[in-house]
Protein backbone atom coordinates (compact mmCIF):
# COMPACT_ATOMS: atom_id res chain seq x y z
CA UNK A 1 0.00 0.00 0.00
CA UNK A 2 1.57 3.44 -0.80
CA UNK A 3 -0.93 6.36 -1.69
CA UNK A 4 0.27 9.12 -3.07
CA UNK A 5 3.64 7.47 -4.01
CA UNK A 6 4.73 6.91 -7.31
CA UNK A 7 5.22 3.12 -8.83
CA UNK A 8 8.38 3.71 -9.19
CA UNK A 9 9.36 4.39 -5.75
CA UNK A 10 6.62 1.66 -4.20
CA UNK A 11 8.50 -0.93 -6.24
CA UNK A 12 11.88 -0.05 -4.50
CA UNK A 13 9.87 -0.04 -1.38
CA UNK A 14 8.55 -3.17 -1.87
CA UNK A 15 12.05 -4.53 -3.18
CA UNK A 16 13.88 -3.24 0.18
CA UNK A 17 11.51 -4.89 2.38
CA UNK A 18 13.53 -7.44 4.97
CA UNK A 19 10.72 -10.63 3.12
CA UNK A 20 10.97 -9.26 -0.20
CA UNK A 21 12.99 -12.59 -0.98
CA UNK A 22 10.53 -14.81 1.04
CA UNK A 23 7.52 -13.63 -0.60
CA UNK A 24 6.16 -15.89 -3.38
CA UNK A 25 3.54 -14.55 -4.13
CA UNK A 26 1.91 -10.96 -3.75
CA UNK A 27 -1.75 -10.05 -4.30
CA UNK A 28 -3.15 -7.08 -5.91
CA UNK A 29 -6.59 -5.32 -6.05
CA UNK A 30 -7.76 -6.93 -9.75
CA UNK A 31 -8.54 -2.87 -10.36
CA UNK A 32 -4.49 -2.59 -11.63
CA UNK A 33 -5.16 -5.14 -14.17
CA UNK A 34 -7.41 -2.20 -16.38
CA UNK A 35 -5.27 -0.97 -18.91
CA UNK A 36 -6.49 2.78 -18.23
CA UNK A 37 -2.95 4.78 -17.75
CA UNK A 38 -1.82 6.52 -20.59
CA UNK A 39 2.15 5.04 -21.56
CA UNK A 40 5.03 7.61 -22.25
CA UNK A 41 4.42 6.49 -26.53
CA UNK A 42 0.57 7.34 -25.87
CA UNK A 43 -0.62 4.04 -25.50
CA UNK A 44 -2.86 2.68 -22.77
CA UNK A 45 -1.02 0.30 -20.33
CA UNK A 46 -2.18 -0.76 -16.57
CA UNK A 47 -0.43 -0.24 -13.05
CA UNK A 48 0.26 -3.93 -13.82
CA UNK A 49 2.05 -4.13 -16.39
CA UNK A 50 4.22 -0.99 -14.92
CA UNK A 51 4.60 -2.75 -12.05
CA UNK A 52 5.88 -5.62 -13.81
CA UNK A 53 8.46 -4.06 -15.77
CA UNK A 54 9.62 -2.85 -12.50
CA UNK A 55 10.30 -6.59 -11.56
CA UNK A 56 7.05 -6.59 -9.45
CA UNK A 57 4.77 -9.13 -10.41
CA UNK A 58 1.19 -9.67 -8.95
CA UNK A 59 -1.33 -12.24 -8.29
CA UNK A 60 -5.22 -10.89 -9.03
CA UNK A 61 -6.69 -10.55 -5.40
CA UNK A 62 -10.71 -12.54 -4.88
CA UNK A 63 -12.88 -9.52 -3.79
CA UNK A 64 -15.60 -10.80 -2.03
CA UNK A 65 -15.73 -9.49 0.85
CA UNK A 66 -19.13 -11.48 2.36
CA UNK A 67 -17.00 -14.82 1.79
CA UNK A 68 -14.33 -13.30 3.38
CA UNK A 69 -16.42 -12.34 6.73
CA UNK A 70 -18.09 -15.80 6.74
CA UNK A 71 -14.45 -17.76 6.30
CA UNK A 72 -12.90 -15.53 9.19
CA UNK A 73 -16.90 -16.03 11.63
CA UNK A 74 -15.83 -19.96 11.01
CA UNK A 75 -12.06 -19.04 11.93
CA UNK A 76 -12.94 -16.80 14.63
CA UNK A 77 -16.07 -18.37 16.06
CA UNK A 78 -18.04 -21.14 17.30
CA UNK A 79 -21.74 -21.13 16.19
CA UNK A 80 -24.42 -22.66 18.70
CA UNK A 81 -28.17 -22.43 18.39
CA UNK A 82 -30.23 -22.04 21.18
CA UNK A 83 -33.58 -24.03 22.10
CA UNK A 84 -35.14 -20.51 21.24
CA UNK A 85 -33.89 -20.54 17.70
CA UNK A 86 -31.10 -17.44 18.63
CA UNK A 87 -27.51 -18.13 17.18
CA UNK A 88 -24.69 -17.53 19.41
CA UNK A 89 -21.05 -16.46 18.53
CA UNK A 90 -18.47 -17.79 21.11
CA UNK A 91 -14.74 -17.16 20.49
CA UNK A 92 -12.91 -20.27 19.81
CA UNK A 93 -10.00 -20.20 22.37
CA UNK A 94 -7.25 -21.04 20.09
CA UNK A 95 -7.96 -19.87 16.14
CA UNK A 96 -5.52 -20.55 13.76
CA UNK A 97 -5.61 -16.65 12.36
CA UNK A 98 -4.40 -13.92 15.03
CA UNK A 99 -4.18 -10.36 14.66
CA UNK A 100 -1.19 -9.02 16.81
CA UNK A 101 -0.69 -5.82 18.07
CA UNK A 102 1.92 -4.87 15.31
CA UNK A 103 -0.40 -4.83 12.69
CA UNK A 104 -2.43 -2.04 14.16
CA UNK A 105 -3.49 -0.34 11.11
CA UNK A 106 -5.30 -3.70 9.87
CA UNK A 107 -6.81 -3.94 13.36
CA UNK A 108 -8.02 -0.41 12.91
CA UNK A 109 -9.49 -1.12 9.36
CA UNK A 110 -10.89 -4.37 10.52
CA UNK A 111 -13.45 -2.58 13.24
CA UNK A 112 -14.03 0.73 11.17
CA UNK A 113 -15.08 -1.80 8.74
CA UNK A 114 -19.39 -0.40 7.40
CA UNK A 115 -21.97 -1.83 5.30
CA UNK A 116 -22.60 0.55 2.35
CA UNK A 117 -25.87 2.21 2.32
CA UNK A 118 -28.72 1.71 0.11
CA UNK A 119 -32.18 3.10 0.17
CA UNK A 120 -34.88 0.28 -0.38
CA UNK A 121 -35.62 1.81 -3.50
CA UNK A 122 -31.78 1.63 -4.82
CA UNK A 123 -31.66 -2.12 -3.65
CA UNK A 124 -34.70 -3.07 -5.58
CA UNK A 125 -34.26 -1.03 -8.87
CA UNK A 126 -30.14 -1.86 -9.48
CA UNK A 127 -30.07 -5.14 -7.72
CA UNK A 128 -27.40 -3.99 -4.96
CA UNK A 129 -26.30 -6.89 -2.73
CA UNK A 130 -24.67 -6.19 0.56
CA UNK A 131 -21.17 -4.76 0.21
CA UNK A 132 -18.45 -3.38 2.13
CA UNK A 133 -18.43 0.55 1.94
CA UNK A 134 -14.78 1.17 -0.18
CA UNK A 135 -13.35 4.06 2.17
CA UNK A 136 -10.09 3.77 4.08
CA UNK A 137 -10.04 -0.15 4.23
CA UNK A 138 -7.01 -0.53 2.58
CA UNK A 139 -5.50 -3.25 5.06
CA UNK A 140 -8.49 -4.49 4.31
CA UNK A 141 -8.61 -5.34 0.66
CA UNK A 142 -5.09 -6.63 1.34
CA UNK A 143 -6.26 -9.27 3.94
CA UNK A 144 -9.28 -10.50 1.82
CA UNK A 145 -6.80 -11.29 -1.23
CA UNK A 146 -4.29 -12.86 0.67
CA UNK A 147 -7.15 -14.93 2.95
CA UNK A 148 -9.28 -15.91 0.14
CA UNK A 149 -6.49 -17.38 -1.75
CA UNK A 150 -5.73 -20.03 1.06
CA UNK A 151 -7.36 -23.33 0.49
CA UNK A 152 -10.18 -23.57 2.83
CA UNK A 153 -10.87 -25.80 5.06
CA UNK A 154 -13.94 -28.43 5.07
CA UNK A 155 -16.87 -26.07 5.06
CA UNK A 156 -18.42 -26.52 8.46
CA UNK A 157 -22.45 -25.99 7.82
CA UNK A 158 -23.89 -23.40 10.17
CA UNK A 159 -26.63 -24.50 12.43
CA UNK A 160 -29.79 -24.75 11.33
CA UNK A 161 -33.06 -24.15 12.51
CA UNK A 162 -35.75 -26.43 12.47
CA UNK A 163 -38.38 -24.03 11.80
CA UNK A 164 -38.23 -22.53 8.25
CA UNK A 165 -39.53 -18.93 9.83
CA UNK A 166 -36.40 -18.37 12.08
CA UNK A 167 -33.81 -18.32 9.15
CA UNK A 168 -30.37 -18.11 11.00
CA UNK A 169 -27.99 -14.82 9.99
CA UNK A 170 -24.35 -15.28 10.16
Amino acid sequence: YGSGVEIPSQAQMIKKSPYAGKVNLRYADPSIWTEDQVAKDGSYTSFQKVFQELGIVFAKGKTDDIACMERLEQEWFDLKLTSDGKVVKTPKENPTLKIFEGLEFLWESLINLRWSEFTAKTEEEKGKKEEIAHAGNDPWDALKYWYLSLQSAAIVPKPKSSDPAKPLAG
